[in-house]
């Protein structure tokens, strides 16, 4: 059964718990692909709080911080953007991630607009994402992303 969760904002707060989450996730798509300076990592996940969003979350689950997702209304493109999730490793697989997507799919389809994201070439999750109906959409080499798009 998947674990229930709820979402609160982002506050300052949780800027400690998000420097972990975000080493934890990033650090083994990025290490491979050009290293890993913490300098120019901690510079890349404070840019990401600097940015305004729609919708900016820590994820709970029984209550305690089990992730950060953050999504933006693009309303010059018209759909939503999944900037941000990611759970903390001990309730990846667990299907949390698919239960936050698909809740943010339901609310675009209410609004017949698109979802998009952007995942690394080396990220498992891109099958998720599949799994769920993604196509790609482009396919960066030197930026090592691939994009995706679902369509209600």
């Amino acid at each position: 059964m998947t674990p229930v969760y709820s979402l609160r904002l982002f506050t300052a707060a949780d800027r400690d718990f998000w420097f972990t989450l975000h080493h934890e996730a990033y650090r083994p798509r990025v290490e491979p692909i050009w290293g890993w300076d913490p300098v120019v990592q901690a510079q890349f996940a404070n840019a990401e709080l600097e940015k305004i969003y729609s919708g900016q979350f820590i994820v709970l689950v029984d209550n305690l911080p089990a992730g950060y997702l953050s999504y933006d209304w693009q309303e010059a493109q018209s759909r939503l953007y999944l900037s941000n999730l990611i759970l903390v490793p001990t309730l990846r697989g667990q299907g949390i991630g698919r239960s936050i997507i698909q809740d943010l799919m339901a609310v675009a389809k209410r609004f017949n607009k698109p979802m998009r994201l952007r995942t690394f070439e080396n990220n498992p999750a891109k099958k998720l994402y599949e799994r769920l109906g993604f196509v790609v959409y482009e396919h960066n080499h030197n930026d090592h992303h691939y994009y995706l798009e679902w369509k209600p």
